[in-house]
C-alpha cells in the first residue's frame, strides 16, 4: 500500500483505482475514529448508567458491549452534547476527504486512460449503411474512400484529414434475435 500505485497502470485503470479507493476508505475510517470515535468510546465507558440501581441485577457488569454503548452515558447530558457536536464536525471533514478523493480518482483515471492505448481510441462506428445487393461491390474500399475524402472531422474548429487503416464490417443480427 505504500508503493506507487501508478506502477500497476499497465494492468488497466481498475487496479490503481482500486488501491486508491482502499487508501481513501482507510482515511474515512480513521476520520470516524479520530474525530468523534475516541471521545465516544471513552465517554461511553466512563458512563454511570450501568451503575444505577435499575441495572444492578442486569448483566451490565459482565458485558463490555454495554459499557461501551451509548446507553451507558444516557445520564450525562454534557457528554451527549459533546458527542453530537463531534458528529456534526465529522460531516465537513468527510466532505473534504470525499472531494479530495473524487479529484484524485478522476485525475488518476484520466492519466491511466492517456497511457493506455486501445482499439477504442482509433475506432469509429458507422451505422445504417444501406445494403446493396450488387455483385462486385467492395464495401470496404467504398467506405474507405468515402471516409477519407468526404467525411469532415473537426478538432478545435479545424478540419482534420486522416488515413483509414482498416475497415471491419459487422453484421446486423437483429433479425436473428426475433427467432
Amino acid at each position: 500500500m505504500s508503493d506507487d500505485i501508478d506502477k500497476l497502470a499497465y494492468l488497466g485503470p481498475g487496479y490503481p483505482l482500486f488501491f486508491l479507493f482502499s487508501k481513501y476508505a482507510i482515511a474515512i475510517l480513521c476520520a470516524f475514529l479520530l474525530v468523534p470515535g475516541i471521545y465516544e468510546l471513552y465517554s461511553n465507558y466512563t458512563g454511570t448508567a450501568c451503575l444505577d440501581d435499575d441495572y444492578a441485577d442486569s448483566e451490565c457488569y459482565n458485558n463490555i458491549y454495554l459499557y461501551l454503548s451509548l446507553a451507558n452515558k444516557k445520564n450525562n447530558g454534557d457528554a451527549m452534547n459533546i458527542q453530537l457536536w463531534l458528529n456534526f464536525a465529522l460531516v465537513p471533514v468527510l466532505i473534504i476527504i470525499i472531494q479530495v478523493m473524487r479529484r484524485h480518482v478522476r485525475k488518476m483515471a484520466s492519466d491511466c486512460d492517456e497511457r493506455d492505448t486501445s482499439a477504442a481510441d482509433y475506432t469509429v462506428m458507422i451505422e445504417h449503411i444501406p445494403i446493396l445487393r450488387e455483385s462486385g461491390l467492395d464495401y470496404k474500399k467504398e467506405l474507405k474512400e468515402l471516409i477519407e475524402k468526404e467525411a469532415p472531422f473537426y478538432l478545435a474548429g479545424k478540419e482534420i484529414k486522416f488515413e483509414v487503416c482498416k475497415i471491419n464490417l459487422t453484421y446486423d443480427l437483429a433479425e436473428l434475435y426475433r427467432y
